[in-house]
């Protein structure tokens, strides 16, 4: 493992730490992505951390596909936080026909967002013919809250406007990987958490797998095993900061796939009329409705366009 050197911030707490930290270059991040041998057919799925990409894991490994939690983010996170470069090594096509990978932007800094795990995969020679990238977004309003929660109790408000501005910029991000990935011809899908809202999620994800070209069953969305502990998930190594007391329990404790929301007046207890108002000015709920058209086409399902965001009073 490669070291670098450590900058001067020993005095401040390791929690702080995680919103103060320097971006590593993309270059980097692909020099620590190896293969074993030939690479494997990819689903790659991008989105804004708190979106249901987690509970995916499950979804992907019932059907024994090999999963992975945000490998390439724990190789930006640990250069970048404990200055140590851990490998990502990718299993050969032999011993893993297909692979699901979840890449999560945020919450803490930039470089958590602007990391780009598709061109850091390609840029080490992976073969775009092989990857299909699921674009995936919720709600925004649900998704900034769920940050607010898991992520700012430990340090109240004191880096809330700094989140704030990486939340916003996650989502702008999606649009610039979605296009990078239509200037190389790379395969794509889209999933958005509330279709699970107006839709079993059964047929969601029916849907999904036929495009994907996988077999569909009834383990898919159902009769999960409680805990993550199948051998067909894998946690990356990252240093034990970034496991926020409790941040997967439901994903852990869940024995099959479903919605959950949150009321307006849930939301409106952890958001502030200045964020509202930050969001809206964005432009990011053009981009989540963008998506939410793109995934009704694609897939032939009616999904709510109206956001909370629409919804939410200031």
């Amino acid at each position: 493992m490669n070291k670098i050197e450590k900058p001067n911030i020993s005095e401040l707490d390791k929690i702080e730490r995680k919103f103060l930290l320097p971006e590593i270059p993309t270059e980097d991040i692909t020099n620590e992505i190896m293969y074993e041998g030939k690479e494997p057919n990819l689903i790659l799925a991008i989105a804004p951390c708190r979106t249901g990409t987690t509970a995916q894991l499950k979804v992907f490994s019932s059907i024994q596909i090999d999963s992975y939690y945000q490998p390439i983010k724990a190789i930006q996170r640990n250069a970048a936080y404990d200055k140590v470069y851990r490998p990502f090594i990718i299993p050969s096509e032999k011993s893993n026909p297909v692979l699901f990978i979840k890449e999560t932007l945020g919450p803490y800094n930039k470089g958590e967002v602007i990391y780009n795990p598709l061109n850091a995969l390609l840029n080490s020679g992976y073969d775009k013919e092989k990857i299909t990238v699921m674009f995936e977004m919720r709600d925004p309003i649900d998704t900034y809250v769920s940050w607010v929660k898991h992520f700012l109790p430990e340090l109240d408000s004191k880096y809330r406007s700094q989140m704030l501005e990486v939340f916003i910029l996650a989502y702008k991000e999606m649009s610039k990987y979605q296009k990078l990935a239509d200037s190389l011809g790379i395969k794509k899908t889209s999933y958005i958490y509330e279709s699970l809202k107006n839709n079993t999620s059964d047929r969601v994800y029916e849907k999904i797998f036929k495009n994907l070209g996988l077999e569909f069953s009834d383990n898919v969305t159902k009769n999960w095993p409680i805990g993550v502990n199948d051998n067909h998930i894998h946690f990356a190594e990252e240093p034990d900061v970034y496991e926020p007391l409790h941040l997967h329990d439901e994903v852990k404790k869940a024995t099959e796939l479903k919605y959950m929301g949150n009321t307006l007046e849930h939301l409106r207890g952890f958001i502030t009329d200045q964020e509202i108002e930050k969001i809206r000015e964005s432009g990011i709920n053009d981009i989540y409705k963008a998506l939410i058209i793109e995934n009704e086409k694609e897939f032939n399902i009616k999904i709510d366009n109206i956001s909370n965001l629409d919804l939410i009073k200031v």
